[in-house]
């Protein structure tokens, strides 16, 4: 199938006017739109999908940021509303262009359901436009978009954020970076980007052949978390060398915390860590060196076995679950994520079929590497 070039024309002199309205509301404006058309169309033509219904979709993805900015500033990200309100003028749009039949429902749909919290991964048109508009949430752009979303409010100067090329955005995200670092309430943004980055580490995107296209704009976002997490990170590891149990912990959070926890993990090969399970779902993410993840059943039968590295930097632990893990690496470290609300009773359980960590024990625990 080829790109209806006529008809593409003819469809952003109808939008684009109404996404430069947007004002201050760029992150949902022109810009964004230009960039998700981009993506859809190129994966379009990757995975045999029509492009030109995906191009229209992207184009008229988000008309409903319209009706959000005059409900109020901080709203226009990551809900449901804005995808439910696009569909009436994308209808319009289409009625206009002569759009009908099955190219209007598909497009309409995919408008209905590009949101995160709907799409179920049922159509082509569907289905490319929420990776491409996911994958605008990575990189520079993404750094600018998802901060605004954390924060309500720009932490640089976005004045003509439509207007701005490429090269201007990455020293503005540059800029947001070194900023989030400085505030108190860096844990929300963590939260978001980690958030944002399961899309790729847990293969969230429908189609594997995205994966080419945001390459660059992936590396931007797993370094920013790791610039972000730095300043701690740094300490953590110099201390977990001196640790009798020979790791250290650290959670950006109080005791008793309301929302997701937040942490990480400094672990040297010489540590030993006893099965247990948490009463929450849990992720772990990989952040420097090697580091082996062991499940058991409860049993203490060894059911699982995954490497934790580069290549392999997220994994998901169902609750309840009994794991451990080592490092196969000196100055390893991973992040933690537990859902919350945190609860000191029950947060760790510890498998009392697993031996104590102690030196007396340490066949036992070596044995698991083998």
């Amino acid at each position: 199938m080829s790109l209806d070039n006529q008809l593409i024309a003819q469809a952003i002199d109808l939008v684009k006017l109404q996404y430069e309205e947007l004002g201050k509301s760029w992150a949902h404006g022109w810009s964004h739109i230009s960039r998700v058309r981009t993506v859809a169309q190129t994966l379009a033509q990757m995975v045999g999908a029509d492009p030109t219904a995906c191009v229209l979709a992207a184009l008229c993805h988000d008309l409903g940021a319209l009706q959000e900015k005059s409900g109020g500033e901080g709203r226009e990200l990551a809900n449901t509303d804005h995808a439910l309100w696009s569909v009436a003028p994308t209808i319009k749009i289409l009625d206009q262009l002569g759009v009908s039949g099955y190219e209007k429902g598909a497009i309409v749909a995919a408008v209905a359901n590009h949101s995160f919290k709907l799409y179920q991964g049922k159509d082509l048109v569907g289905s490319v436009l929420r990776d491409a508009d996911k994958a605008d949430a990575l990189g520079p752009w993404g750094t600018l978009r998802c901060s605004r979303h954390v924060y309500k409010e720009d932490l640089v100067n976005t004045h003509d954020m439509n207007k701005l090329q490429t090269d201007v955005i990455e020293p503005l995200a540059n800029l947001t970076r070194e900023r989030i670092k400085q505030r108190t309430d860096k844990l929300r943004y963590l939260e978001n980007v980690t958030f944002v980055l399961e899309w790729d580490e847990l293969k969230m995107f429908h189609h594997p052949q995205i994966y080419p296209i945001i390459k660059n704009d992936l590396a931007y976002t797993r370094n920013e978390r790791l610039q972000l997490l730095q300043p701690e990170l740094d300490p953590l590891i110099e201390a977990s060398r001196e640790e009798p149990r020979k790791r250290k912990a650290y959670f950006y959070h109080q005791p008793i915390y309301p929302q997701t926890q937040i942490g990480m993990n400094a672990i040297q090969p010489e540590s030993l860590i006893r099965p247990h399970a948490r009463s929450a779902p849990e992720s772990i993410i990989h952040l420097c060196g090697e580091l082996v993840y062991i499940e058991f059943d409860h049993n203490g039968k060894v059911i699982r076995k995954e490497a934790l590295n580069k290549d392999n930097p997220h994994i998901r632990i169902p609750t309840n679950k009994f794991h451990t893990l080592y490092a196969t690496k000196p100055d390893s470290a991973l992040g933690m994520l537990v859902q919350g609300p945190h609860n000191p009773a029950d947060f760790r359980i510890d498998a009392n079929w697993a031996p104590i960590e102690d030196d007396s024990n340490r066949d036992w625990y070596i044995g698991l590497r083998d």
